[in-house]
């Protein structure tokens, strides 16, 4: 490990997902709420690129709840911070529709065009969120030059567990 590296780490939620105070705590921790324009755009763009490039649903929705994830911190340093203008435009609506879509069938209007309840797409979200919560928790607090928290090698692969939790949900009641 590095020596300039904390291992202060949170902690997993064991309860259920409390996604906004998951996300809270990593903000808090990792940079009390520091507010940087440039890397939060870049950040987010990163993430919304990785969805675009995504070839499996796992890796889709991986980057749909790093993406959500991003945007929520973000909003939550420019509320601490005092600020206004949101510096980029949010697309997690569309990604979770593309995502419906391959899911349960429904179409952009809502209209359930498969044969599922149009309920997996939730459960999933939901699960994946966990997932993605809880795997950032796990980050040392150490912020590589540009300011993002560094990644460990040991930390579990968020898209491989989100794909065995979407094969366990979609395979569900069938």
């Amino acid at each position: 490990m590095d020596a300039g590296a904390t291992q202060n780490k949170t902690t997993p939620n064991q309860k259920g997902t409390n996604m906004m105070k998951a996300i809270y705590d990593f903000n808090q921790i990792r940079n009390q709420f520091k507010f940087d324009q440039k890397l939060e755009q870049d950040m987010y763009a990163e993430e919304k690129r990785e969805f675009y490039e995504a070839k499996t649903l796992a890796e889709r929705v991986d980057a749909y709840c790093d993406c959500k994830y991003v945007a929520i911190g973000t909003n939550m340093k420019m509320d601490a911070n005092a600020i206004r203008s949101w510096p980029y435009q949010s697309d997690e609506y569309l990604m979770e529709q593309i995502i419906r879509e391959e899911v349960d069938g429904t179409d952009y209007n809502h209209n359930n065009v498969g044969s599922c309840s149009g309920n997996k797409t939730d459960i999933i979200l939901r699960k994946a969120m966990k997932i993605v919560c809880d795997a950032n928790a796990l980050k040392l607090n150490q912020l590589n030059k540009d300011g993002k928290v560094e990644k460990q090698g040991d930390l579990p692969n968020a898209t491989e567990l989100i794909a065995k939790m979407i094969e366990k949900v979609l395979n569900e009641d069938s």
